[in-house]
């Protein structure tokens, strides 16, 4: 009986321990701060990128943000568009969630953080967007 009692007690350590270094912990700032760069934009069917268009971003630990979004003439079908991502960020959940100072379809998305990567779907105007921005450092 001793013997069994002493298993449930180091199973039921086990499984604490588990449960303490769980992935569900809640992530701070801090695990996700760093620059990011669009590896993935498209918008419709337009590769954004390819285009010459780009995304770079940084997230800093303390919950805010600096960056800038690019598309250009021949994606808008009229001007150039250059937007300022400064601002904040916050986690909920697994996702990142954008307040920008200048409003952008960024702001409309929420990422999902999957490893080194921000990965998003949204709508720029009416049409859809898809966004993955990789961690650079």
């Amino acid at each position: 009986m001793t013997v069994s009692l002493l298993r449930i007690v180091a199973v039921a350590g086990l499984l604490a321990t588990a449960s303490a270094c769980s992935e569900d912990d809640p992530l701070g700032p801090e695990d996700v701060a760093g620059s990011y760069t669009a590896t993935t934009f498209t918008a419709a069917t337009t590769d954004v990128l390819a285009a010459g268009g780009s995304i770079a971003v940084t997230l800093n630990a303390n919950g805010t943000t600096t960056g800038l979004l690019f598309v250009p003439a021949s994606v808008t079908g009229g001007a150039a568009l250059s937007v300022d991502l400064a601002g904040t960020f916050q986690l909920i959940g697994n996702r990142v969630r954008f307040d920008l100072n200048t409003a952008s379809f960024v702001e409309n998305v929420d990422f999902d953080i999957v490893g080194t990567t921000l990965r998003g779907n949204g709508t720029f105007g009416v049409i859809p967007a898809t966004v993955v921005l990789t961690r650079t450092t």
